[in-house]
């Protein structure tokens, strides 16, 4: 996703549109994966030597159910307010780049992960994983005995007072 400011490079000011439909690589955490290409539309604002990019974007994702890991698929969207220059002087957080074109893949890819939903569960009755043998339990019952306790918690046990009122 590189935009082009060899146009304008020598103007002090100046508006580009740009808009992308492009594939990325799956960089994304916990088994997610990019389902669609990434769309995304806006504009450069050049104003002396930095360029303000403002856009919004959307992609639709495979992302695994947290309590099965059923693939889910989902539709983040996404938003782009990004400063960049090709003098690395400044105090603030400026992007920096060098050449004619600014690249936007990294600062795509952290947007749409900041944009992702903490938690995703395939349905709101999801049953998730038995946490003895794995078995998805949405799909059968194991039948597996989980009333276990972790010796190493039994002395929280006693915290509990089970026969009194609180």
């Amino acid at each position: 996703m590189n935009i082009n400011i060899s146009a304008v490079s020598g103007r002090r000011e100046a508006r580009i549109p740009f808009s992308f439909k492009e594939e990325m690589a799956a960089n994304c955490p916990d088994g997610a994966v990019f389902a669609a290409p990434v769309s995304l539309e806006g504009e450069v604002i050049k104003d002396g030597d930095i360029y303000y990019v403002d856009g919004a974007g959307s992609v639709d994702m495979d992302v695994p159910c947290d309590r099965c890991l059923t693939p889910v698929r989902i539709s983040v969207d996404f938003k782009l307010n990004e400063k960049f220059s090709s003098n690395a002087s400044y105090d603030e957080e400026i992007e920096t780049f060098s050449g004619d074109s600014i690249d936007l893949t990294s600062t795509v890819a952290k947007n749409i992960l900041a944009a992702m939903p903490m938690k995703v569960v395939c349905s709101d009755d999801c049953k998730g994983l038995c946490p003895v043998c794995g078995q998805n339990l949405n799909v059968k019952d194991c039948g597996c005995d989980t009333t276990y306790i972790d010796p190493r918690f039994e002395s929280l046990r006693s915290l509990l007072k089970f026969d009194e009122e609180v």
